[in-house]
């Protein structure tokens, strides 16, 4: 899929009685770049349907969403990603329900979406050896 793909965001998806919607929906085609803009939970289900269960799982592991932040920081936890996703279920991680991920790794995904697929691991750098830093106030 490309940033200007269309995605057809104009009614609610529907699983059995229950139906996804939008908050504040458009309630008509959006492109992709729409989709990230509106924060459009039709537009995600939608994408996630044309990618397929199978091959949105293996997008959320190259985000690096299931597993450890690569950063040199005691108190990181890995996020919880189910290890195989049912229709329902790529359906709501694609809104962010049904999976648990840390803020830095949410930060360092949405940078690499953003910055060209270029991806950035994070590092924590000391003060004291940080460029520009005098170790005074």
């Amino acid at each position: 899929m490309s940033i200007s793909d269309q995605v057809d965001a104009r009614t609610p998806v529907w699983f059995g009685r229950h139906s996804i919607s939008d908050y504040y929906g458009k309630y008509r085609h959006l492109s992709v770049a729409e989709v990230l803009t509106f924060s459009s939970n039709i537009g995600t289900v939608r994408i996630a349907e044309k990618i397929g269960p199978t091959e949105f799982r293996a997008f959320l592991g190259r985000m690096g969403f299931d597993s450890m932040p690569g950063i040199e920081l005691l108190e990181k936890t890995a996020s919880v990603v189910p290890a195989k996703l049912s229709e329902v279920a790529s359906a709501t991680i694609s809104f962010g329900h049904g999976l648990s991920v840390t803020p830095l790794q949410m930060l360092t995904g949405t940078a690499a979406l953003v910055n060209g697929a270029i991806w950035s691991v994070p590092r924590s750098v000391s003060k004291s050896r940080a460029p520009g830093w005098s170790g005074s106030r």
